[in-house]
């Protein structure tokens, strides 16, 4: 059989407007979505098709409509089909032991942030497209989907996806640079504590965390929400959002970006106490991603509850329709 192939990194060219470039808000959105960023109706959303047994019936699925991505490489412009772009996105970003429902969900997010910000042409750069092959239930997922997005008042919405969470997921509307998110709330993933990615322990010599500090942006304290929950150990003061990620971190009378740090120290995620062992600094991390949108975990824990796509995105995505798109 032919198979579809897939590609392992996505980075999308188009920037999110609304945001002041200098702002700290902005500096935060673009480190959660770092990640990621890969970035009328018709039909019942919540009726999905008929099983597709044959994967080339599957592949001739994913060829026809809903426009293309272009995929801007060294090599030239490939003109895509969405639908087998978003089939390469589905493979990378979901693996083996997920169930058929959270995949649907996935994929559904991955189209809807393919499609939003811009009624332009959809272009990316990827560099590793087709080097992987797509899985049967990943190609029926996304032909069982097809056309299918999330809207939040008519537009598509940031269709944020994670690995796994720290008990909660976030609310958008705690975090600075993202009050236009409102669809973004923080719900609990009772279950996620059952990962193997749940929680992890890292540490790093004191040299090496104040390395890291002193190239990250400095914050001014006057930027810092007043109802951030504030977290002081080893000298160091933590202010988290409601879910306990952390938003902002001060050492040594500077602030910074713990979105930042996290990227820079390459922390599972912002979840994180600070600890000092010894001569070092011992970081205990919950959860695995930025915290926002679907834990897929989570989606998954749901599918096997019989939940299904329609009812996980919308348990992760507040007053959201879930429709198909011309």
């Amino acid at each position: 059989m032919n198979k579809l192939k897939v590609f392992e990194k996505v980075f999308h060219k188009r920037a999110a407007s609304g945001f002041p470039v200098k702002s700290p808000g902005t500096v935060l959105l673009l480190f959660l979505m770092i990640p990621y960023i890969i970035t009328s109706l018709f039909g019942n959303a919540g009726e999905a098709q008929a099983p597709l047994a044959d994967v080339k019936e599957m592949e001739a699925q994913l060829l026809e409509g809903n426009g293309y991505v272009y995929n801007k490489t060294a090599l030239g412009t490939e003109k895509i089909p969405l639908e087998v772009y978003t089939a390469d996105v589905l493979e990378r970003v979901m693996g083996e032991g997920y169930e058929m429902q959270a995949r649907k969900a996935q994929a559904i997010l991955i189209r809807t942030n393919l499609i939003s910000g811009t009624d332009e042409e959809i272009t990316v750069s990827d560099e590793e497209y087709g080097k992987s092959t797509v899985r049967m239930e990943n190609l029926q997922a996304v032909c069982e989907t097809r056309g299918i997005c999330v809207y939040y008042e008519g537009n598509p919405v940031y269709g944020a996806y994670f690995l796994v969470s720290g008990g909660n997921t976030r609310c958008a509307g705690e975090i600075p640079g993202m009050e236009n998110y409102p669809y973004l709330v923080q719900v609990p993933c009772e279950r996620d504590y059952m990962s193997k990615d749940y929680m992890h322990k890292v540490e790093y010599s004191v040299e090496e965390f104040e390395k890291v500090w002193e190239k990250c942006r400095e914050i001014k304290e006057e930027e810092i929400p007043d109802q951030t929950l504030m977290e002081e150990t080893v000298e160091i003061v933590i202010a988290k959002d409601s879910a306990g990620y952390g938003l902002f971190l001060k050492y040594r009378e500077k602030w910074i970006l713990c979105e930042e740090l996290r990227y820079e120290l390459r922390l599972p995620s912002s979840d994180f106490k600070i600890e000092k062992e010894g001569g070092g600094l011992v970081f205990t991390v919950k959860g695995s991603g930025h915290g926002l949108g679907m834990s897929q975990f989570g989606a998954n824990e749901m599918a096997l509850k019989g939940k299904d796509f329609d009812e996980i995105l919308r348990y992760f995505f507040r007053d959201v329709n879930i429709q198909s798109f011309e």
